[in-house]
């Protein structure tokens, strides 16, 4: 009798540590995505709050687990990313401060080595499975304030707030959406937002939608109601990212044969191109299309207009201000965006040089793109490979629900024939 009682009393404690450990793991990944409620020019959250929180949840991780941390080559190479980020700003930056001495990612190098290789797979599904809902509901709301804004043209209050330190005004509706001026398009009689969601822009979150329909097809194909919802969240949006990552998504399901999804994409499409109004059309080309170019004469792809717009700028960079320290190692975490030097992949070789950059495209590069093809499972390539394809949108950092992404994917490698 008492061995049954200690058996229940076991799988109890079990229970609730499974329990505990996928909320924890599920709201630290949550707070990687960049609300805007984790801006520190808007909110105590996004600033040392925010990191007392994350430090205070990967703490508890790690008493979960018994203090038991793995060191693996991975970690190895996160970690020397990692220190080249927080640290070449002490020899290169001359803004660097006191306050940039302490290593700013401790957590994230403690999330990487308690959980990589240690934990039951199955909590990193469920982590990612309660992501994608709490990211669902969160935007929810600037779907409904977007139906009353555009679909009924009703007027609402609203604060203008400023987010980044940049300079830029906001519309934020009772802290529940956010939407910018310069994604608000007059076309005729009709009104279009650019559905920003509870971000800065509406890149961010048509990129993060897109990455997390991807992964999503990955590891809960059967889901198909929020698959619905992330799309409408991406077409709002009109970002190009998305729309790119619906491309591969939409190959993805042709390689698997999905018929039904094919269908209905292509009957959707032929709607918009037969019966969407010409007003709406220039308002989708202007804001998606147009930031493509192509040279006329050859045909060839130049780029977008993000990049042709930062090109010069980061190639004078690279031959006239730039010393060899700096090519090779950056300015430092944050110098971009405090003076708002470029967009891009240049963002990441300006703060953190070549070198950074490239451990951290090798990183990402072994986990989404080496692994699949070791195990055979090139199909899915067309999905892994988005967060990597992401940080040419300055999207793509080595962040929590990133690595969320990574652990499930290596369990589901692992597990399937």
């Amino acid at each position: 009798m008492i061995g049954i009682e200690k058996d229940i009393k076991q799988s109890f404690f079990t229970l609730n540590k499974v329990n505990i450990e996928v909320f924890i793991i599920s709201i630290i990944s949550i707070f990687s995505f960049k609300f805007y409620f984790f801006d520190p020019h808007f909110s105590v959250f996004g600033g040392m709050m925010n990191k007392i929180i994350l430090y205070s949840f990967v703490i508890i991780l790690l008493f979960l687990e018994d203090f038991k941390i793995r060191i693996t080559l991975p970690l190895i190479l996160l970690f020397v990313y990692l220190f080249i980020y927080n640290y070449s700003g002490v020899f290169s930056n001359i803004d660097f401060s006191y306050r940039d001495i302490f290593f700013s990612y401790i957590h994230l190098l403690l999330f990487f080595a308690i959980l990589y290789k240690r934990m039951n797979g199955n909590i990193f599904l469920k982590s990612f499975d309660y992501v994608i809902n709490i990211f669902i509901l969160l935007n929810l709301f600037s779907l409904f304030f977007y139906i009353l804004l555009v679909f009924l043209n009703i007027n609402i209050s609203y604060e203008l707030i400023n987010l980044g330190g940049r300079g830029f005004l906001y519309r934020n509706y009772f802290n529940l959406a956010i939407f910018n001026d310069y994604s608000i398009y007059l076309a005729g009689p009709f009104k279009v937002l650019r559905l920003c969601g509870m971000f800065e822009e509406p890149g961010m979150l048509g990129t993060y939608a897109g990455i997390l329909l991807a992964f999503d097809y990955i590891f809960f194909p059967k889901k198909k109601i929020r698959k619905i919802i992330l799309v409408t969240y991406g077409f709002l949006s009109l970002s190009m990212a998305f729309f790119v990552f619906l491309t591969f998504i939409f190959l993805y399901l042709l390689h698997n044969k999905s018929v039904k999804i094919i269908i209905i994409a292509v009957v959707f499409i032929l709607l918009i191109v037969f019966f969407l109004p010409t007003e709406l059309k220039d308002v989708f080309k202007s804001a998606v299309a147009e930031r493509f170019f192509i040279d006329r004469e050859s045909l060839r792809f130049v780029g977008d207009n993000r990049y042709i717009l930062y090109h010069g700028r980061f190639q004078d960079y690279i031959k006239y201000d730039a010393n060899t320290f700096q090519l090779l190692f950056g300015n430092g975490k944050g110098t971009n965006i405090k003076e708002i030097r470029f967009a891009s992949y240049a963002r990441y070789i300006y703060e953190s040089g070549y070198i950074g950059f490239l451990i951290m495209i090798t990183f990402l590069a072994y986990f989404l793109i080496y692994r699949p093809i070791k195990y055979n499972k090139i199909n899915i390539l067309l999905l892994t490979i988005l967060p990597v394809l992401s940080i040419y949108q300055s999207r793509g950092d080595i962040s929590f629900h990133i690595m969320l992404c990574i652990f499930c994917l290596d369990y589901k490698l692992k597990n399937t024939n």
